[in-house]
């Protein structure tokens, strides 16, 4: 059978985002692991083949680079978006910053703008400084959307962190609503 790429790239973000348990492999607290161990139980899950090559296509493809292989490229890791408690990888804390961005259900809109935003699930909330990507997250999980401006220069002022989780991924623990501005989509 032939390698499906989406679909492998998928698993990759899955497994070491959400569930590295089923795949029997264990991450350490910066969220690696050995990439030779974690392709062979990944091919074995998914029942073809996958190698080194087959990865590096995928990050070479990939617009939002949801991983990363170590500089000694023998280990793997997803950059951002984890739900297991026990990873806590360093980023690089960002200073200067323009908008961030933070699609979301209308549905939502009322609490956040009451209560702020805060991870749900993950470890961090996932902010874009592109309009058109928070909005395509957002309509991953609902029609009726609506835009939210982060007003990062504010938050940076008041000592609140952000730290960049990819190319155009920014990550926060928390930001409260006073920091949180609505656009109708």
């Amino acid at each position: 059978m032939k390698p499906n790429l989406t679909e492998i790239s998928k698993s990759i973000s899955y497994y070491l985002r959400h569930k590295p348990e089923e795949l029997s492999i264990t991450l350490d607290n910066q969220g690696w692991v050995d990439l030779n161990e974690f392709i062979l139980k990944l091919s074995d899950k998914l029942k073809y083949q996958i190698d080194v090559d087959t990865i590096f296509k995928i990050l070479e493809q990939s617009p939002k680079k949801r991983f990363e292989i170590g500089t000694e490229k023998n280990k793997i890791r997803a950059l951002y978006g984890h739900s297991i408690k026990t990873i806590d990888p360093v980023y690089e804390e960002i200073k200067v910053i323009k908008p961030l961005y933070y699609g979301t259900s209308k549905d939502n809109l009322e609490l956040i703008l009451n209560k702020g935003l805060n991870p749900q699930k993950r470890l961090y909330i996932h902010l874009t400084d592109s309009k058109e990507q928070a909005i395509l997250n957002a309509k991953r999980h609902s029609h009726d959307v609506v835009l939210l401006e982060i007003l990062a220069d504010k938050l940076i002022k008041d000592n609140y962190k952000i730290y960049k989780g990819g190319e155009h991924i920014y990550l926060m623990k928390y930001i409260p609503n006073e920091y949180i501005k609505a656009i109708v989509v």
